[in-house]
């Protein structure tokens, strides 16, 4: 099954790898956050990606998981049984137990096609990514979703004055602003919690944000910025929302810059992705009480 024992020569990932990169991601038109160069490069500081481009034209991509082991993205292009050979081998030569993570039910069964009964998939529920119809975040519909047309009717009547508009570039050092009176107030509340992953996703986004393709929603009360909301087209009909900051004691923001993100979409979109929970039951209530769609399948691949 293996190839000559070889590690591979892995790069670290940069900004100046987003056309390589993203045509591998854009043509397998997978529809989760993992399949993104901007959710790959901002969480770079965290997971240190890197990546090669073999010989048979296939790419394979190198992290670190959360629990500190070495792990694998699905390779993407080319031959797939070439491609998982090679990551087979380098695992192998350096010592460490093979792991693919970021797969999907789909993408295991082109993984396990060119390897039958070799490959083993696991699920984990806490990475399971929620999928929302755009039509039903953008219009509350149902008597499922009144209570959130409930908080933004409330946010409306509370601030009549308000305006939403698309999120610009001379927009963001007033969304850094934003995002620190979040954390600040945050911190406050939970003295114990680390943010400085996601501080560091933030700032690297807003960044590269022209370059990395993202787009988004701030809504403004009085002319103050009280929400923002960014994100990226991931598929054809996938919109992807990467993150949604709401200024501390603004009641029903959270709630009024979800739907103003939605109906500011282009017409082709009809899904939006928005990511995992990460198993925290706050975010996990948060997240089922808008009803996905979906949830998307997310986990990891062992060898039998």
């Amino acid at each position: 099954m293996f190839i000559t024992p070889c590690m591979i020569d892995f790069e670290f990932i940069t900004i100046d790898d987003r056309k390589v990169l993203g045509r591998y991601f854009a043509e397998s038109s997978v529809p989760s956050c993992n399949y993104s160069f901007a959710t790959i490069l901002t969480w770079q500081h965290k997971y240190h990606s890197s990546f090669r481009v073999l010989d048979c034209g296939g790419l394979v991509i190198r992290f670190i998981c959360d629990d500190g082991h070495p792990c694998y993205m699905p390779p993407l292009g080319g031959d797939t049984r070439n491609c998982l050979e090679h990551i087979m081998a380098d695992a192998r030569d350096r010592g460490d137990a093979f792991r693919i993570g970021a797969v999907t039910p789909e993408v295991f069964e082109r993984l396990d096609a060119a390897m039958p009964g070799v490959l083993a998939y696991e699920p984990c529920r806490d990475s399971f990514e929620y999928i929302y119809s755009r039509k039903s975040l953008e219009t509350l519909q149902g008597k499922h979703l009144q209570p959130k047309r409930n908080h933004v009717n409330k946010f409306e009547a509370t601030y009549p004055d308000y305006a939403s508009a698309p999120l610009l570039p001379s927009d963001i050092p007033e969304c850094r602003a934003l995002y620190g009176h979040w954390h600040a107030a945050y911190v406050r509340e939970n003295p114990d919690a680390d943010l400085s992953d996601e501080s560091c996703s933030v700032s690297m986004a807003f960044d590269h944000f022209e370059t990395l393709g993202l787009s988004g929603r701030v809504l403004r009360v009085s002319g103050r910025m009280v929400a923002f909301a960014y994100g990226e087209q991931l598929t054809d009909s996938v919109y992807l929302v990467h993150v949604e900051k709401a200024l501390p004691g603004v009641d029903n923001a959270y709630a009024m810059i979800n739907k103003l993100t939605a109906a500011g979409l282009p017409d082709n979109i009809s899904l939006i992705n928005r990511e995992e929970d990460m198993g925290l039951p706050h975010l996990r209530q948060a997240k089922m009480s808008y009803h996905p769609e979906l949830l998307l399948q997310v986990g990891g691949v062992v060898l039998k």
